[in-house]
């Protein structure tokens, strides 16, 4: 069974959250000639299980999330994504937010492979206890993924290209990614 992620970009607008529609962020070259257009309207649209253990500590245990799971949409959601949330009641979970701001401080030159927090949580994203997580099993001295940098696709990947587009669309105190996963 795959996991999929549904992500929705919202902007801060007289002190209320609107769900942005432009088509801002880059396509991968597969993704531009299999869509035949160049832009899309969500950021991290795609599989990687590595980037959801990242964003919201779904699939990949081996990582610890960006912050704590939230498991909830915010309560100030804009009316689309609520909407949206209400459509996938019962099948989404891990329910969470990131602003542009928090993903642009974020220090991704931390070290991987030294011991860290990981969260358990069930199918449905209910929030278990904090365990430690022992030194990272897949990791080797030789292995690429020393850094959250590095194992979110370094100087090339998407997900830094994201993260950078999101900072265009405005204040990255307004500028917020709203997202959820199903299985």
């Amino acid at each position: 069974m795959g996991c999929d992620i549904h992500v929705f970009v919202e902007r801060k607008k007289n002190d209320k959250w609107v769900h942005y529609t432009g088509k801002h962020f880059s396509l991968s070259a597969w993704e531009k000639e299999y869509s035949k257009t160049e832009k899309c309207n969500a950021p991290f649209d795609w599989r990687s299980y590595g980037m959801y253990g990242f964003l919201a500590g779904v699939r990949a245990r081996d990582i610890k999330p960006i912050k704590d799971p939230a498991c909830k949409i915010p309560d100030d959601a804009s009316e689309f994504v609520k909407k949206e949330y209400e459509r996938w009641d019962g099948d989404g979970h891990s329910h969470s937010s990131l602003t542009a701001k928090e993903l642009l401080e974020f220090d991704y030159n931390q070290d991987l492979r030294s011991p860290d927090e990981d969260f358990s949580t069930n199918s449905r994203g209910v929030l278990f206890e904090k365990k430690i997580c022992p030194k990272h099993r897949d990791f080797d001295e030789e292995d690429n993924y020393k850094t959250y940098f590095d194992y979110l696709g370094g100087p090339d990947g998407m997900f830094f290209t994201h993260v950078n587009e999101l900072a265009e669309l405005g204040n990255p105190d307004d500028v917020r990614v709203v997202f959820w996963f199903d299985n």
